[in-house]
Formats: structure tokens, C-alpha cells, sequence
């Protein structure tokens, strides 16, 4: 598991095309100002309740805007969530939840509902990757 600060400081290190990431079925796509994470077959690799998204989302958002960077977050190769650097939805924003914009209503149905009532959880949004 890569934290997210190394994933941050591995885009400045980019000064054209990409790094991709292969953990399991999922993928991690690091390029100069992008992050694009796929989640695939998360039944192998749950890490976060599901009432820690929101939190974890905002300070993902928070962090990646100050970077002058975007996050991705793809649901079975399908975009999910955009947040960070160049992102904004007035309709998230009214929640707290600034610089995060959904990509796709379906797919986030999709994944929350994959996960029925048990726990959700990823790697990415673990406490200390930040």
C-alpha cells in the first residue's frame, strides 16, 4: 500500500506520460497533476468503515487542492469521484465537502451498495497514508 503523500510527491518527480500501479485488480495511474485510482475487487482489500468516507473524502480533497493536483476514483473502471485541484460541485459544497465533484451517481450507488451493510474500506483512505 502507497501512501498518498508518496503518490504526491512521485507527480513531481513526472515530466511526461505516466506510472501505473497494478494491486490485485485495482490500478493506481500517477501523471503530472493526476491521480486516477481504480477500485477493482475490493472484497481483498477493505480498510475503511463507511462512515469515514466523508471525513476522509474532505481531507483527501483539502490535501490534493493544496498540491495543485486532482484525484480520480474509478469504480470498476467507471469514474466515481473527482476531487482536489480544478473540482467543484455547488451541491457538495453545501455539505462541506469542497473541491469533490461526483462523476457518476450510478457508480457510487454501485459501490455503496456492493459493500451491503457490512464495512467499506480501501487502502488509499486508511488513517496515516495522508
Amino acid at each position: 500500500m502507497i501512501p498518498v503523500s508518496s503518490l504526491l510527491r512521485m507527480t513531481d518527480l513526472i515530466q511526461q506520460g505516466s506510472v501505473e500501479i497494478h494491486i490485485g485488480e485495482s490500478s493506481i495511474v500517477v501523471e503530472r497533476d493526476v491521480i486516477t485510482v481504480d477500485l477493482c475487487g475490493l472484497k481483498d482489500s477493505l480498510l475503511i468503515s463507511r462512515q469515514d468516507i466523508l471525513p476522509q473524502l474532505r481531507q483527501l480533497s483539502e490535501l490534493f487542492s493544496q498540491e495543485g493536483k486532482t484525484l480520480v476514483i474509478k469504480y470498476e473502471h467507471s469514474k466515481m469521484l473527482k476531487l482536489g485541484a480544478h473540482t467543484d460541485s455547488v451541491l457538495l459544497r453545501l455539505i462541506g465537502l469542497d473541491r469533490v465533484a461526483i462523476r457518476n451517481p450510478v457508480t457510487v450507488y454501485r459501490f455503496l451498495r456492493s459493500q451491503g451493510k457490512g464495512e467499506l474500506r480501501y487502502p488509499l483512505f486508511r488513517e496515516g497514508c495522508t
